[in-house]
C-alpha cells in the first residue's frame, strides 16, 4: 500500500511543532476518495525572556541544544552551549542596540526561531 506523508515544521516564540499527516489510499471500491490517518503533534516548549533585552537573556528548554545568534542580514554572531533548565546567556558587549536573531536548535532536531531587541 502507497503512502504520502507530509511534515510540517511550526515555529513561534515560545514554541515549535512538528504535524506530521499521513494519507493512505482507500481501496478502489469506495470510490477512490482518500483516508488520511490522525495527526501526531509533538512538542518542544522553548522560552526566551526577557524580550526585549539589556544585554542578558534566558533560554528555557527541556532538552539541551545550541544556541546562535545571528544579525538581521543573516551573519552568525555567536553560538551558546544550552543545557536542559535554564541557561543564562551574556550578549555580547559590542552588540548595538537594535533587532536580532536567535535560533535554538535542541539535540532531539527541534529547531525554535527568535527575534530578540537589545535595548
Amino acid at each position: 500500500m502507497h503512502r504520502e506523508t507530509l511534515t510540517l515544521y511550526l515555529f513561534s516564540s515560545k514554541t515549535s511543532a512538528t504535524l506530521t499527516i499521513t494519507a493512505t489510499p482507500a481501496p478502489p471500491h469506495s470510490g477512490g476518495s482518500t483516508a488520511v490517518e490522525p495527526a501526531t503533534v509533538t512538542a518542544q516548549e522553548v522560552l526566551l525572556y526577557p524580550n526585549p533585552s539589556k544585554g542578558a537573556i534566558n533560554i528555557k528548554t527541556a532538552v539541551a541544544g545550541t544556541f546562535y545568534l545571528y544579525s538581521l542580514d543573516g551573519r552568525e554572531l555567536r553560538q551558546y552551549p544550552v543545557t536542559e533548565g535554564v541557561t543564562n546567556i551574556t550578549l555580547p558587549n559590542e552588540l548595538a542596540t537594535g533587532l536580532y536573531m536567535g535560533r535554538y536548535v535542541g539535540n532531539d532536531g527541534n529547531i525554535a526561531l527568535f527575534k530578540i531587541a537589545k535595548q
